[in-house]
């Protein structure tokens, strides 16, 4: 699966993971997802939000803390739902 080879240390050199993220940005593109996409490079935000499926949906608040997570993808409109219904007072 495309992005996970970086995951898992098999990418065996920068054009390998220039060539995923080209990958990735357009399968993005085609499918018409309109929200923000974290790309890993070294595991580092994995492991500070004990992520420990893939995929993984994790809503990020500007502090940094978690506000919503979900293994899978749940698509853009649940995302805009739970963003919505997190920044009603």
């Amino acid at each position: 699966m495309v992005g996970f080879t970086r995951l898992y240390g098999d990418a065996e050199d920068e054009a390998d993971v220039e060539r995923e993220l080209g990958e990735i940005d357009g399968f993005l593109e085609r499918s018409g997802v309109g929200y923000l996409n974290l790309v890993e490079r070294d595991g580092a935000t994995l492991d500070a939000y004990a992520v420990s499926s893939m995929p993984a949906t994790v809503l990020v608040g500007a502090g940094g803390e978690v506000l919503d997570f979900g293994v899978g993808i749940p698509g853009t409109r649940r995302i805009l739902a739970t963003a919505e219904r997190l920044v009603r007072p």
